[in-house]
């Protein structure tokens, strides 16, 4: 049976969502130390920090962080910042930046023996409402374009969100923190 290749995880605000993703990141990290069974990047958004509440900052913070697991990519990385279409990359439209940073790059990389997990918590604080399904739906589309990511995600309740995930085809999991018994 095929794992899922998203899991969101919303909730309330309080009601833990970031302390399991914590703890999901810490345990991807150890059997990748351990095993070397994953690769790991994250994001954690948080409202009040500029760095990470801006979208924007989102798919070059992953691109940077997959770069370093992976020697082919980091080389088409490098190569394509240092052309011309690459310059502005970093401040460029969502869409664009993940296509170039992502979407283009990362389907070119010879399908690794780990599952790569990308780990954003409080998408919901990150950039507007628009911004957020914008980055679900391209964070969705990367893990069918490539069949070695797995995302995790935390938010708050969001229901353009939550319309991505009916049309995922079977191939998320959507589970709300709030009606959890443990």
């Amino acid at each position: 049976e095929e794992m899922y290749k998203v899991f969101w995880l919303h909730g309330m605000a309080g009601s833990g969502k970031s302390s399991v993703a914590n703890t999901v990141a810490g345990i991807i990290e150890a059997a990748m130390k351990e095993r070397g069974s994953f690769h790991l990047s994250c994001f954690f958004c948080k409202r009040d920090d500029p760095d990470l509440s801006k979208p924007e900052r989102m798919f070059p913070t992953l691109a940077f962080r997959i770069a370093q697991h992976y020697p082919t990519y980091r080389s088409e990385l490098v190569s394509l910042l240092s052309r011309p279409e690459g310059a502005g990359i970093l401040t460029g439209d969502l869409k664009k930046q993940f296509t170039m940073l992502l979407g283009d790059l990362l389907p070119k990389v010879t399908a690794p023996a780990r599952i790569h997990v990308i780990v954003v918590d409080a998408l919901d604080e990150c950039g507007s409402a628009a911004e957020q399904k914008q980055l679900a739906e391209l964070l969705l589309s990367l893990t069918n374009t490539v069949p070695w990511i797995r995302v995790f995600m935390t938010t708050r309740p969001v229901q353009d969100v939550i319309g991505l995930f009916g049309s995922s085809g079977g191939t998320s999991a959507l589970l709300n923190i709030n009606e959890e018994k443990d």
